[in-house]
């Protein structure tokens, strides 16, 4: 039977239950195959079905090389927990990443910024060729090892920069926030949506400086920032125990802010 004879639901059915390595392998089956399993139907159809048996993604980072893995996470009642020293849990590897002779700038370089949303691992910056000291934003699936690099956005002093995913209209987007003390603008790419462009945005936030990576929960992406160069003197000098930290909302589907919480 020829793959072509094959209902498309079929088709869609049997990718599903497939662990994610083999379907990144079958996209090599037909170009029929390949466009199933890159519709955002089927990749929501696929994590829905994978957060049933939820795992937790960890990596371990060396001189610019990532390997990462990930373990079931099991959910045990108090009592049936078993201590630290007895549990032993096998993990699953996933991919060494950046492969050949790229590599990933360390987390104390200026132009290291990680993320991880829905399934995608985001990173800025690789390095990908000698002439390119600053480095290229790119996406990474960890589960099928397939990556895609980002158009360079040149920025001033250290990258500020975010992976969201918008759960309504099922995309990604890259969020890189200016420096407080330059002119650059605020930016946007939102990815698999026609031509991967950057684009300005305005953000009526004061400035601030962030100082964590985000993260992104049901479509608000959160990060922790400084204010204390975008707060008036008296008062960020009015209180020396964190005061000028707070928690940045940003909504992904309109990259506005949706408000502060300070801490």
């Amino acid at each position: 039977m020829i793959s072509e004879s094959i209902p498309t639901e079929l088709i869609t059915e049997i990718l599903l239950r497939l662990p994610a390595k083999s379907v990144a392998r079958f996209q090599c089956v037909s170009k029929l195959w390949a466009s199933i399993s890159s519709r955002a139907y089927f990749t929501e159809l696929f994590l829905t079905r994978s957060s049933a048996q939820p795992r937790i993604l960890f990596a371990i980072e060396k001189e610019g090389l990532w390997s990462i893995f990930s373990v079931p996470q099991r959910v045990r009642p108090y009592e049936n927990s078993p201590s630290s020293s007895s549990l032993v849990v096998a993990s699953e590897f996933h991919m060494k990443f950046p492969q050949e002779n790229m590599k990933i700038y360390p987390p104390s370089d200026r132009r290291f910024a990680c993320g991880y949303a829905s399934g995608l691992n985001y990173f800025y910056g690789m390095w990908i060729k000698d002439e390119d000291y600053e480095g290229v934003p790119v996406i990474c699936n960890p589960k099928t090892g397939r990556y895609e690099t980002l158009p360079f956005l040149l920025r001033y002093r250290k990258a500020y920069s975010f992976l969201g995913f918008d759960p309504v209209d099922k995309v990604f987007k890259v969020l890189f926030m200016a420096y407080p003390r330059c002119h650059d603008h605020h930016k946007i790419l939102t990815l698999g949506v026609g031509e991967m462009k950057w684009r300005t945005i305005k953000c009526p936030l004061i400035k601030h400086e962030s100082v964590s990576e985000g993260i992104c929960i049901n479509g608000v992406l959160y990060y922790l920032a400084d204010m204390s160069e975008g707060l008036p003197d008296s008062e960020s000098e009015s209180d020396e125990e964190m005061t000028d930290f707070m928690i940045v909302c940003f909504d992904v589907r309109g990259f506005q802010e949706t408000g502060m919480v300070k801490i």
